[in-house]
């Protein structure tokens, strides 16, 4: 059930908290670059919770049943205004903040340019993905392929960089 799925999430994240307490500081020795893989650890933990959050939310009352076709939209949105506010407060993310991280003066447009590389970025790669396996998926089935989506087929290894990069 989704209940037992987010307190499994939850337990896992306070796992990870504790196992990392006391471990996460630069002036104990971590590298920037292992530094790093905790905080995209800790952001991707993060926007599970959220995804599973908002689903559990949405399966729960039968008044909002029509809105889980768009729980990821939904989470996306979440995801996006928690690090818009946390940007805009503590120069960093959310997850880059856990790790006392900063970044340099970003004001309001710093903080909408960064919370869109951190929340919506991920959601688009999410959706190309999904589209580009649909499209093979009609490929395989033998139904006819637009010329739009042929195009989308022949750059999409090089959106997915793109997206991939940043």
């Amino acid at each position: 059930s989704i209940n037992y799925r987010i307190a499994y999430y939850i337990m896992q994240m306070m796992q990870y908290y504790n196992n990392r307490h006391g471990k996460h500081s630069r002036q104990q020795g971590q590298t920037p670059f292992l530094l790093n893989l905790e905080v995209d650890l800790l952001q991707e933990y993060l926007r599970t919770g959220i995804q599973y959050f908002v689903n559990a939310i949405l399966n729960s009352h039968t008044s909002l049943v029509p809105l889980r076709y768009w729980s990821l939209e939904i989470s996306t949105a979440i995801d996006f205004i928690k690090d818009f506010l946390s940007l805009k407060a503590n120069r960093a993310t959310y997850a880059e903040n856990f790790y006392n991280l900063e970044r340099g003066e970003l004001g309001k447009w710093g903080a909408l340019k960064g919370a869109f590389i951190w929340a919506i970025l991920p959601y688009l790669g999410t959706k190309i993905d999904n589209y580009y396996n649909n499209i093979v998926a009609d490929e395989i089935d033998g139904h006819r392929i637009t010329t739009f989506k042929k195009i989308i087929k022949t750059i999409y290894p090089y959106l997915y960089a793109i997206i991939g990069l940043v």
